[in-house]
């Protein structure tokens, strides 16, 4: 069974000629765009420790992550995407993720979801932490924050 050890939050914004590519550059611009990423549900192990910057990881490494990406076409408009986690005493946290209009509101919608999943599993919330990413469409455009596990 994998475990990761590490994490670290990370985001990108991004133009494309169509919306994978867009997504595309945002990854790139994220600092992850060589990697395969393996999508996980927002949990975090007990003992994972949050990072400020990611490792070396080698061209095409299978790499988990939580992301949430928002992609827009209308020129003008603003996308923005955010990640927030929560961490209990025991160490064990989870992360949601949110998409709105401005980062501010993604960051504040994550945060919202992430008490509450403490609020559910009868925990308390010692720490928490939120990243957004926000972008003005020029033609067609990506927001996108990860949580990228090792």
């Amino acid at each position: 069974m994998f475990g990761a050890e590490r994490f670290c939050l990370v985001r990108g914004t991004a133009e494309g000629g169509t919306e994978l590519n867009a997504f595309d550059n945002a990854l790139l611009d994220a600092g992850i765009g060589d990697l395969n990423l393996i999508k996980v549900s927002s949990i975090i192990p007990p003992g994972c420790r949050r990072e400020e910057s990611l490792p070396k990881f080698p061209k095409g490494a299978f790499v988990p992550v939580v992301c949430v990406a928002h992609l827009g076409k209308v020129p003008g408009d603003t996308v923005a995407a955010a990640l927030a986690v929560g961490i209990g005493p025991e160490g064990f946290g989870v992360v949601m993720e949110a998409k709105a209009a401005r980062g501010s509101e993604a960051e504040e919608l994550a945060r919202e979801m992430v008490k509450e999943a403490f609020k559910v599993r009868d925990l308390k919330l010692t720490k928490l932490w939120a990243l957004s990413a926000e972008h003005r469409v020029k033609r067609t455009g990506c927001a996108l924050v990860a949580c990228v596990y090792w």
